[in-house]
């Protein structure tokens, strides 16, 4: 039962880290962001 806990929450986490690098790398891929972070 633990180790089905470690396993939901590891999925979760890898999740969470994908949707986040997939964002960020959107977001370095679309110019308007870019221009919009420089300013």
């Amino acid at each position: 039962q633990q180790l089905a806990g470690a396993i939901i929450f590891l999925l979760t986490a890898s999740i969470v880290l994908v949707d986040f690098v997939t964002d960020i790398l959107l977001a370095l891929m679309d110019p308007r962001v870019r221009q919009g972070l420089i300013g």
